[in-house]
């Protein structure tokens, strides 16, 4: 599920929001779109 900046989450979203978890910020260049930025954020357990 994609939330956009500034979105309020949906609350069995917002309460894994505050949970320390690594972040992957990537750049994507889309042919016939441009440039665009994407990040990834896992609440998994990194042992599962």
């Amino acid at each position: 599920m994609v939330h956009r900046p500034g979105d309020t989450l949906p609350a069995d979203v917002a309460e894994w929001a505050n949970v320390v978890t690594q972040r992957d910020d990537l750049k994507v260049t889309i042919k016939g779109y441009g440039d665009g930025g994407l990040a990834v954020v896992s609440v998994l357990p990194l042992d599962a």
